[in-house]
């Protein structure tokens, strides 16, 4: 049986992601962090690591058009 503890954390990765780039759908942030349109294939490790990858990358992004876009704002 897999741990219940790991679903707060993994939900706090999904808000923290998503509210960077909001105008994204759930399926589409998901995939983008995973790599794979296969949802039910990717382990709770993989999603956690591939979303915090995707959080990253939109962070330096939004610092390196921080000037130019408003906040929580990218060119994607």
């Amino acid at each position: 049986m897999r741990r219940p503890e790991r679903i707060e954390p993994i939900l706090n990765k999904i808000k923290e992601a998503w509210e960077l780039y909001p105008d994204m759908r759930l399926g589409q942030l998901l995939a983008t962090c995973t790599k794979s349109a296969n949802l039910s294939g990717v382990e709770d490790d993989e999603l956690l690591k591939g979303l915090q990858e995707y959080i990253d990358s939109m962070k330096k992004a939004l610092g390196t058009y921080s000037g130019v876009l408003g906040k929580n704002q990218v060119i994607i």
